[in-house]
């Protein structure tokens, strides 16, 4: 649509100078609204802009907050054939919202002052940080700039002619250049090609961790899912003096609160076909967990509530006769704490209450008291655990908890139990891979850990013939794990120890498992030995 881009403030005072004039032009058009209405908006924006944007009024915003939990309307104020093809092409690309609004000063309709209503996209399906409540000074500017949309309708429907895009409800606004009627809905709402004209998004309520909100849905270039913005009511705070009341924290009715987030209402649907929907808010869900449920008496457990939805009350039963009541939001840490004195296997319940109903979470014998220690938990090391046969490897116990005795299963055939040492030994005389596994057992009960395939035991590589061809000695072997390192020592004694060998080669076997060496002759001790690793 082409603007001329005119200063905002300017603007506005021409539009408010032109609803002083008698209510001639008011009565001229069709379109109606009054304070705490709801409105949509529909426009495009950027490449995609179109020459029509609608604003359509859906009625008092009681109608949505007031619906019982998890009931669904459909918007029936217009109709999807008053979007498409009369004022866009198609609904890709399309930007919408829901706003509304009371005013600064006093208005009979059992909301304070500076009230807003807005909703909020969700991305990628996900609901977004809610909008956080501030003064109603703070939010006299947004405030502003909504009554600007629903007046611009007005405005925009007194100057033509009802007809099928022009009623109550619904008003299209049509293309124009003329200056006189430049006030119109879109001019009051962000537009990246227009940086000059009014942004209602930039002064939307920032979040609950201080970001700017985006109050508009754009469908995609392709729009072939419904898609939702979450309905925000938000509430000022604090009243500033100079207006009635003064000086008066706000308490919101929903949640109890002074402060905080705006009150989630319910969700309003857009789907391909233009057709809209809302949906109220269903009960809040009951929900709670704990890093421990099991222990010995005395057993604290601190539990985690995770419920979701607005909840403004918790009551905890914990089984044992003890419950827990928090009444205050502002005050629930969302983290409670029982201790079970005596063994026994206890049923937890919790229950939470929200402005829309109540909903429970009951889970049997959730926590389970003993009475003395728990059962150890069992566990081992080994080394080595990979070799040749003939291997010895020596096993560790690194069990927690009191063990007063350890039955071991080293795989091959071979068992061993005791009740004091940490350590058990066992030799591996043949090849194969082998599971492990350790017992156990404590004055609470005992436990096991099995390993599979823990110790692998590899056939051993073996020397072929050694050969003199010339002043060389060569020789070689087969047999080799692949990748698995050797050394090939000598020396003139054989009784010396391993460490004074003389180490002449090291490599790793290839892919066949076979190795290769030749020394020269002069070099030549008595004896050779393969060493792996």
């Amino acid at each position: 649509m082409i603007r001329t881009k005119h200063n905002f403030v300017t603007l506005l005072l021409l539009f408010l100078s032109l609803l002083a004039i008698v209510p001639a032009v008011e009565a001229a058009g069709p379109f109606t609204y009054q304070t705490a209405d709801l409105c949509v908006g529909f426009r495009k924006t950027g490449a995609y802009q179109a020459t029509y944007e609608c604003v359509v009024d859906i009625g008092q915003a009681t109608n949505y907050v007031n619906q019982p939990a998890g009931t669904t309307v459909n918007i029936t104020q217009y109709t999807a054939s008053q979007l498409t093809p009369a004022s866009f092409s198609s609904l890709a690309n399309l930007s919408w919202s829901v706003t509304g609004y009371v005013e600064t000063t006093n208005q009979p309709v059992g909301y304070p002052q500076a009230t807003i209503w807005i909703t909020v996209p969700r991305v990628a399906g996900v609901s977004v940080t809610a909008p956080a409540r501030d003064t109603q000074t703070a939010q006299s500017n947004p405030e502003s700039k909504i009554k600007g949309i629903f007046a611009g309708a007005l405005y925009t429907s007194g100057n033509i002619a009802s007809n099928s895009v022009n009623t109550p409800t619904f008003v299209q606004e049509p293309y124009t250049l003329a200056i006189s009627d430049n006030m119109y809905y879109g001019i009051y709402m962000a537009d990246a090609t227009y940086p000059t004209v009014g942004s209602l998004n930039s002064t939307a309520p920032l979040s609950t961790n201080s970001a700017q909100i985006n109050l508009e849905y754009t469908t995609g270039s392709t729009f072939t899912s419904p898609v939702l913005e979450d309905l925000y009511e938000v509430r000022p705070s604090y009243f500033s003096a100079g207006r009635p009341p003064k000086n008066v924290y706000n308490l919101d009715p929903y949640t109890g609160l002074t402060n905080g987030p705006g009150y989630y209402v319910g969700y309003f649907t857009l789907s391909p076909s233009g057709s809209m929907t809302f949906t109220r808010d269903g009960a809040p869900t009951a929900g709670f967990n704990t890093a421990s449920r099991t222990g010995a008496a005395p057993y604290t457990v601190v539990f985690s509530d995770t419920s979701l939805g607005t909840v403004t009350n918790w009551a905890w039963s914990f089984g044992d006769g003890h419950t827990y009541t928090n009444p205050s939001p502002s005050s629930y840490s969302g983290l409670v704490t029982n201790t079970y004195t005596a063994p026994g296997s206890y049923t937890v319940k919790l229950t939470v209450v929200g402005p829309t109903g109540t909903n429970i979470s009951t889970v049997a014998s959730y926590v389970v008291v003993t009475s003395g220690t728990v059962p150890p938990s069992a566990s081992f090391t080994g080394t080595p655990t990979t070799g040749f046969a003939p291997l010895t490897v020596i096993f560790t116990d690194t069990s927690t908890g009191t063990v007063t005795n350890r039955a071991w299963n080293f795989g091959d055939g071979h068992t061993y139990t005791n009740t004091t040492s940490l350590y058990a030994t066992n030799t591996y005389t043949t090849n194969g891979t082998f599971t492990v596994s350790l017992t156990a057992t404590g004055p609470g009960g005992t436990n096991t850990s099995t390993v599979a395939k823990y110790v692998v035991i590899s056939p051993a590589p073996q020397f072929g013939p050694v050969i003199l061809s010339g002043t060389n000695i060569v020789m070689g072997g087969t047999n080799g794990p692949i990748g698995v390192q050797y050394r090939i020592l000598t020396t003139t004694n054989l009784t010396a120890a391993l460490a004074n060998w003389l180490p002449v080669y090291t490599n790793t076997f290839n892919a066949f498992g076979n190795f290769g060496y030749t020394n020269s002759a002069t070099k030549a001790q008595g004896y050779y030995k393969l060493v792996s690793p």
